[in-house]
């Protein structure tokens, strides 16, 4: 009798494993679905391959797992993708590393939302939410690539805040990791604090202070790079011509939230031609049309977020990431109206609009507004579909598999990534190889040698480094005399370098491929002048930074470098070492970066 009593609360519903599996598998299949070609020859996208794949490439793995690209933010998927793309597979296979991690991103909200305990999801509606995250639109930007799965994170971070599940060990896992993957989601910690002020659950908390902690590491470190490279251009635009904003934001929206909710990229292509037209009648038209458009769907969210308190958390973060994403995208709104350009940015906002909608309207009880709201929903599900498995993505491009192939040919091809086509040169880089040395020659983790001298080494030791491709090496040096004290502090740079061990390289040539060879003409060191001595080369330093590091161009068809390389004492120190560096050399160049996030 007790299960009939009315006062007993709803129970959790627990979904069995079986169904939360073949929902996230699902969810997999739909994500492929959409260009299968790609498993069959992957490909790289857009900056994630030419700044971070290139990086990850280049250098050693702790350096690309924390690299902060030119944004300022850390994009810590596309880092962990292109590491694991760069040193666990074959060049030709490595996209698949990085789409597997963006596969698996996009498969996320539908594991949340299978997995949930919630007394009101019933199969048929969880399928029906996992649809939303997949394909509402305009998402074609977003699709299978790490670079831009920062926005299907704020997804995860929404569904986070609404749901609850039976393991709270990979809940709190991804309260860190989401808010310090990219800087999008770290914008709505403050409605996991007020989840927890609310709830005053001791989950609830640990949740919070979870997410704080993951947006307090991404704000320091956007405000290191801000302090030492450069500054956020887009706080420059707050407060500035603000009407002007707002009617570029409405425009925006009407395009590609009314325009393609309602009906997909052709939706999107007949609002904004309206706009075009009411444009030509002036300025009053064009901007009563824009916020005419613009408008019904949210006033319907916000209509369903005071029905359910899980759509009013929804709604928050709706409002949140619209507010932060017109604010800091791009160069402003007004460079995001055409119907193609920044869809990206749009993806969360429709995403969590549609979310709210749903989950503030279920359920329905009468029979009359149960047919209407299981249509409508049908209906906008419906053609967003189409949208997403009919309308191309956008993303094409040269085949990654010939590119590496005719790269291993000849290194000293750029590479091409996504997008462009054969002769697009705007998305391509330079790969280079790391340096191939002699056994006994220690290798270093960004592709260059290193030998150490011993001051009881008494013969200089012969380099012979294998060359393929590289442009050109950076010569470092590097003697440390381990006791020190007996060295007055008062003595200049000169005469410590001259009373104690330098470096010397001798006999260094180039090799050719037609068996010639020329003598290597090595530049003057900087720092404490030394002169040359035939051929020797000296970079004195006592415990000191070294020099600037020499720069020498790889002269071409040479195959060989040879040297020998030895140290030389004027003061017997015990534990004096000398070491010397050859790293391929990559200047800017081979990281363009010409292109926004």
């Amino acid at each position: 009798m007790s299960a009939s009593n009315p006062t007993i609360p709803p129970q959790p519903h627990r979904p069995r494993g079986r169904f939360t599996l073949a929902l996230f598998s699902l969810a997999l299949v739909i994500v492929f679905s959409r260009q299968p070609g790609l498993l069959a020859d992957p490909r790289f996208w857009a900056e994630e391959g030419l700044v971070h794949m290139v990086n990850a490439f280049h250098n050693p793995v702790l350096d690309a797992l924390i690299y902060v690209n030119v944004t300022g933010y850390l994009v810590l998927v596309a880092n962990i993708g292109t590491v694991l793309a760069a040193n666990l597979l074959p060049l030709p296979w490595s996209p698949y590393a990085t789409m597997a991690c963006a596969a698996l991103i996009h498969a996320l909200p539908a594991l949340l939302i299978a997995s949930a305990q919630h007394p009101n999801w019933s199969p048929g509606q969880r399928v029906a939410l996992i649809l939303m995250t997949l394909v509402i639109g305009p998402s074609g930007e977003t699709w299978l690539n790490t670079i831009n799965s920062q926005f299907v994170l704020v997804v995860v971070a929404a569904l986070l805040l609404i749901t609850q599940h039976r393991a709270q060990w990979w809940r709190l896992l991804l309260c860190i990791t989401v808010p310090l993957a990219s800087p999008v989601p770290a914008f709505l910690a403050p409605l996991f604090v007020l989840r927890a002020a609310l709830s005053r659950q001791r989950r609830h908390g640990l949740e919070a202070v979870c997410y704080l902690a993951g947006a307090a590491m991404a704000a320091s470190i956007a405000v290191w790079y801000s302090h030492h490279h450069a500054q956020f251009e887009a706080v420059d635009r707050l407060g500035k011509d603000l009407f002007p904003d707002i009617i570029a934001i409405a425009h925006v929206l009407a395009v590609k939230t009314t325009g393609f909710l309602g009906g997909g990229d052709w939706g999107s292509q007949l609002v904004y031609g309206w706009l075009l037209m009411a444009q030509e009648q002036g300025s009053v038209a064009y901007g009563s049309l824009a916020i005419a458009l613009a408008l019904p769907p949210f006033m319907l969210g916000a209509w369903a977020a005071f029905r359910r308190p899980a759509a009013l958390m929804m709604f928050a973060a709706c409002g949140l990431v619209l507010g932060l994403i017109m604010i800091f995208a791009g160069e402003g709104p007004s460079t995001q109206l055409a119907p193609t350009a920044g869809r990206r940015y749009l993806f969360p906002i429709n995403v969590l609009l549609m979310l709210t909608i749903t989950l503030g309207f279920w359920p329905v009880r009468k029979p009359g507004q149960l047919s209407v709201a299981y249509g409508g929903l049908a209906l906008v599900l419906a053609i967003n579909a189409g949208a997403f498995w009919l309308v191309p993505t956008g993303q094409t491009g040269p085949s990654w598999r010939a590119q590496t192939q005719a790269w291993g040919e000849d290194p000293t091809r750029p590479v091409q990534f996504w997008p462009g086509g054969q002769e697009s040169t705007a998305w391509s880089a330079r790969l280079t190889p790391p340096l191939t040395v002699q056994p006994g020659f220690k290798t270093t983790a960004d592709g260059g040698v290193e030998t150490r001298l011993m001051r009881w080494r008494e013969e200089p030791v012969v380099l012979s480094l294998l060359l393929k491709g590289q442009q050109a090496l950076m010569v470092d040096a590097v003697v440390d005399n381990g006791e020190t004290e007996d060295i007055d502090s008062t003595e200049s740079t000169e005469s410590i370098g001259a009373d104690t061990a330098t470096l010397t390289v001798a006999q260094a040539r180039w090799h050719f491929d037609d068996g010639r060879t020329e003598p290597l003409a090595l530049p003057a060191a900087t720092g404490p002048s030394r002169p040359h001595i035939g051929t020797e080369y000296y970079l004195d330093a006592i415990s000191l930074p070294v020099p600037s590091a020499s720069v020498i161009t790889v002269p071409d068809g040479a195959t060989q470098l040879t040297m020998a390389v030895g140290i030389d004492y004027r003061r017997r120190h015990a534990g004096t070492t000398a070491t010397l560096r050859i790293t391929p050399y990559r200047d800017t160049l081979d990281t363009p970066y010409d292109h926004g996030q």
